[in-house]
């Protein structure tokens, strides 16, 4: 057991529920490789939250709130590290829950939806995939015709562009939505909320070239 003195207390808390989840069929082994990635650019950022990241975060809540069919996208890692949380933000925000993965199976669709209901949610879209985002090259296409495809802002928990670049083609928007980073006990206190890069997919967004956001690529 992990003392709560360990000056990484909250960031092996996060890898062992990520373990966890994997064994759990929940996330893919990618998963892990990809939040250690974002610790990685945590510690190039000082572990702190910079104030255009929480110019960025207002600005993403804002778009929700303002949104008519705000739709929060969920992959293996933020349905391990947060589901309280995704559900909590999908009743505040009025938005839906849809499962969108990579490395996709109805396995895996049916655990995630199973964490989201058991923290909560009254249904959790793309299960069933009905409909597809052109452009895209992989497993992520497939969607919900009445989630993600049929929504005017998606919140998107990782660094990842080409989805959300083809999704502002199709008519959807984005916009960066870093992860809240709070300097204090020991540089960790965002892990409660998921340690995610994001982007929030809306109309006329702008992104970098790469398509980066600031996250790690959570699968």
């Amino acid at each position: 057991m992990v003392s709560r003195d360990h000056p990484r207390y909250k960031s092996i808390i996060a890898r062992e529920k990520l373990v966890e989840g994997y064994e759990k069929g929940i996330t893919a082994l990618a998963g892990l490789i990809a939040h250690g990635r974002g610790e990685a650019f945590d510690y190039l950022l000082g572990e702190r939250t910079t104030e255009p990241a929480r110019r960025a975060i207002r600005a993403a809540a804002a778009l929700l709130l303002s949104a008519k069919n705000p739709v929060i996208s969920v992959n293996g890692n933020t349905a391990v590290l947060c589901p309280g949380e995704l559900v909590e933000l999908a009743g505040a925000v009025g938005a839906k829950l849809e499962v969108n993965l990579f490395y996709r199976s109805p396995e895996r669709e049916r655990a995630i939806e199973k964490v989201l209901m058991e923290h909560g949610a009254e249904r959790v879209y793309g299960v069933e995939p009905t409909g597809e985002i052109p452009g895209i090259a992989s497993p992520r296409a497939q969607v919900d015709r009445d989630g993600i495809l049929a929504a005017d802002v998606v919140l998107v928990a990782l660094e990842d562009g080409d989805r959300t670049e083809a999704l502002k083609k199709a008519g959807n928007r984005h916009r960066p939505e870093p992860p809240l980073q709070d300097g204090t006990d020991g540089g960790h206190n965002h892990r409660g909320r998921g340690h995610q890069g994001g982007a929030v997919d809306y109309k006329g967004g702008r992104r970098g070239r790469d398509g980066h956001t600031g996250g790690p690529r959570l699968r």
